[in-house]
């Protein structure tokens, strides 16, 4: 080999140069992976941050509660095992409260969409002023679920209220009826009030999935010779299927946690008779002082809660797969 004269790379050369290579891509790679990561963590950090303060960290208080004596004063006192549970269940009334609890559920939810369908179609028509009634049919839902209870109540009050006062001038009733005087009349009132706070945001659920179907395919069904009950089973309830069941799911999990509603307008009376197990939660919290049993309490409302919707799912996986 002459002098000056680069000597040739061997194949061992050509290989080595080109893992260096290799590992330089992957620690640069590495280093963005790295600085991409401290950036999501700034970004969601406040978040999570958040979450774990307002939700994770109460949620292991209240199982720790739970699990705990606890004295009037709410000071935990120690370990005591599942005793809170026990006495929670050998209360006379918890199994009556678990009955109405599930009455209230299944009743405001089968109401809220039964009667949100025919609304959602109603404007999804084509009607004058249709504008002005969607923003009307808002109104219950944007209103604090304590004022629309407030407002409930001073109608059908016994002494004052409007729906009394109307009726004795009319000459429909003699004398002022008790509206909230006993269980049936008082759980007439709620069911109705929350199927009306509750049918407008199920409402708009439905009436989205309704303006996303094509026109097309009512005129092909049209041109097929189906009428309007057919199209609407053929078409109209597949394509807002999925819309439905979230609605469904939704209104699960809200109407189980009513609390305001149910507490300003019959405080979970007479009695106990309207009493569901997120109101007897404050019942026992602050009425009986018995802290640990609340505890205990919220832990089987979240097991409840978490066992209906699971069923919901399951017997909906259609649904839930057009979800994801």
């Amino acid at each position: 080999m002459s002098v000056g004269t680069r000597p040739r790379p061997t194949t061992r050369m050509i290989a080595s140069t080109a893992d260096d290579r290799v590992r330089a891509h992957q620690r640069a790679v590495t280093r963005r992976s790295r600085r991409m990561a401290v950036q999501h963590v700034l970004w969601l950090g406040p978040a999570l941050f958040a979450i774990a303060a307002v939700v994770l960290y109460p949620i292991v208080e209240m199982v720790r509660t739970s699990f705990s004596d606890v004295s009037l004063s709410g000071v935990i006192r120690g370990f005591n095992g599942v005793d809170n549970y026990a006495d929670l269940f050998r209360r006379p009334e918890f199994t009556a409260i678990l009955g109405q609890t599930a009455l209230w559920v299944s009743t405001v939810v089968i109401g809220t969409i039964a009667l949100a369908w025919p609304l959602a179609l109603l404007l999804n028509a084509h009607f004058p002023g249709r504008r002005a009634v969607r923003y009307a049919v808002l109104i219950p839902w944007a209103t604090a679920l304590s004022v629309s209870a407030l407002i409930f109540q001073w109608m059908f009050n016994y002494t004052y209220g409007v729906v009394n006062t109307t009726l004795i001038q009319l000459g429909l009733i003699a004398s002022p009826i008790d509206w909230f005087g006993d269980s049936t009349s008082a759980w007439t009132m709620l069911i109705i009030l929350g199927i009306f706070v509750s049918v407008p945001f199920s409402t708009y659920i439905i009436l989205g999935a309704l303006q996303s179907i094509p026109d097309e395919l009512y005129e092909a069904a049209r041109l097929d010779g189906a009428g309007p009950i057919r199209s609407w089973m053929s078409i109209t309830l597949p394509m807002a299927r999925t819309s439905t069941f979230l609605a469904v799911v939704l209104n699960l999990i809200g109407v189980f946690n009513s609390f305001a509603l149910i507490w300003v307008l019959t405080g979970g009376g007479p009695g106990r008779s309207t009493q569901t197990t997120f109101t007897f939660i404050y019942t026992l919290a602050f009425g009986s002082q018995a802290m640990g049993e609340s505890a205990a309490l919220s832990v089987v409302n979240i097991l409840l809660l978490g066992g209906v919707i699971a069923i919901v799912l399951v017997s909906n996986r259609k649904a839930l797969e057009d979800l994801r």
